[in-house]
């Protein structure tokens, strides 16, 4: 579980440097706190690069490059919340604080117990929110805390609905037959009010294991709006950004590997919760090249999609 993202909609001025090369975007390999595991979405080892890949008929050359043209445009997906209930999910992970997650930032902050989750301890931190002396002592000990956090029935309950999302509606929204890498767990992010945007400018590709075969997929768990939001370029270089205003039961897939994007200061009064990962077609995925990973990030494997 990790942190957050943003973006803007009105008066959303542009980072200066993408437009005036005056700044050095982030370079290096992101750490990672996850074992390397490939996995199933079951959580069974998967199947080593030499095995046969399960019985469809591999894709040709002229459908993957079609496959892969479609997946990289920002698109949006629309999903039945009610079925994936990720605010209920979110709801209980962050507990001890309660409500509507969007008004987190207007609650009390009690001295103890202190959050499981290190993805709203990392939001109150950014914001400047003064935290009692129980919160700081969880995030220096992150590592601990991480492994409870992916213990807990809340998270798994979240990923079991995850890993169901990602199979029934990415994998065919995506749409190669041989099924979909995914990063799993998916980076968790919490930007409440504040004078301070999440994070710098940059694509996924400023950083070290990204490769172009990646796609994003973003998907917001509050309403999403104004400068509480993320904000891209729909094609790499065009420089035209624009926030992601989505309502719940909304996602959207882009191509942050080679696509700016980056978050203002959320000068609204609701806080964004959301969640990304990033997907790779298995049909283009090279265990052996990637080590098992999409980045530095642990993944896992969809199965083939069902035949029609």
């Amino acid at each position: 579980e990790i942190i957050s993202q943003r973006k803007c909609v009105k008066i959303l001025p542009s980072p200066s440097f993408l437009l005036h090369p005056t700044q050095t975007p982030p370079v290096g390999r992101r750490q990672s706190e996850h074992p390397t595991l490939l996995c199933v979405s079951d959580g069974s080892p998967m199947e080593s690069p030499s095995d046969p890949l399960p019985s469809h008929r591999p894709p040709t050359n002229e459908f993957i490059a079609s496959m892969l043209k479609r997946a990289r445009e920002e698109g949006r997906v629309t999903y039945d919340s009610s079925k994936y209930d990720f605010e209920g999910h979110f709801e209980r992970m962050f507990t001890p604080l309660e409500g509507p997650l969007s008004s987190i930032h207007a609650r009390p902050v009690p001295a103890t117990p202190a959050p499981i989750s290190l993805a709203l301890l990392h939001g109150f931190k950014v914001a400047g929110v003064k935290m009692p002396p129980a919160w700081n002592k969880v995030l220096r000990h992150k590592k601990d805390r991480l492994k409870k956090f992916l213990a807990t029935k809340a998270y798994k309950d979240f990923k079991a609905t995850f890993d169901t999302f990602v199979r029934e509606e990415i994998a065919p929204l995506i749409g190669d037959p041989q099924g979909l890498v995914y990063q799993c767990p998916p980076t968790i992010r919490v930007q409440l009010p504040s004078k301070n945007p999440m994070g710098v400018p940059h694509k996924d590709a400023d950083y070290e294991r990204h490769v172009e075969e990646e796609v994003n997929i973003w998907v917001p768990v509050t309403d999403t709006f104004d400068t509480n939001t993320l904000f891209t370029e729909s094609q790499p270089g065009k420089k035209d950004f624009h926030p992601l205003e989505c309502k719940y039961g909304e996602a959207v897939r882009f191509w942050g590997n080679q696509c700016w994007h980056y978050t203002v200061p959320n000068q609204t009064d609701a806080t964004r919760v959301s969640f990304d990962f990033r997907v790779i077609p298995m049909s283009l995925y090279d265990a052996g090249r990637f080590d098992g990973l999409i980045g530095d990030y642990p993944c896992a494997f969809t199965g083939p999609l069902s035949e029609p």
